[in-house]
């Protein structure tokens, strides 16, 4: 059966896998950006820099836990079912 839904299940998922791959790109493009302008940037524009990506440490003696948002254009300017901002979340262990 043709255009059942799995099939429509699976054009989802490949629209989502083409919009993750175009916003890896955007990712990688913003980095670079950033990276090369961190060494010049004034100790205010560094605050200023983690103001704009809302960036939160908290540490306990075993683990070190940073989250930000990333400012991304990911939703279609059409469209405001997504949100233009990437939640990163990392952590380290001692």
């Amino acid at each position: 059966m043709r255009g059942g839904p799995a099939e429509s299940i699976l054009e989802a998922a490949k629209e989502h896998i083409a919009k993750l791959k175009q916003a890896e790109i955007r990712l990688a493009t913003y980095c670079e950006q950033l990276k090369s302008n961190l060494d010049a940037a004034s100790f205010e524009d560094k605050k200023g820099i983690l103001d704009m990506l809302a960036i939160k440490v908290s540490a306990t003696p075993e683990s070190v836990d940073i989250q930000g948002i990333i400012p991304l254009e990911l939703a279609n300017p059409q469209s405001s079912d997504e949100s233009p901002y990437l939640l990163t979340t990392g952590q380290t262990l001692a």
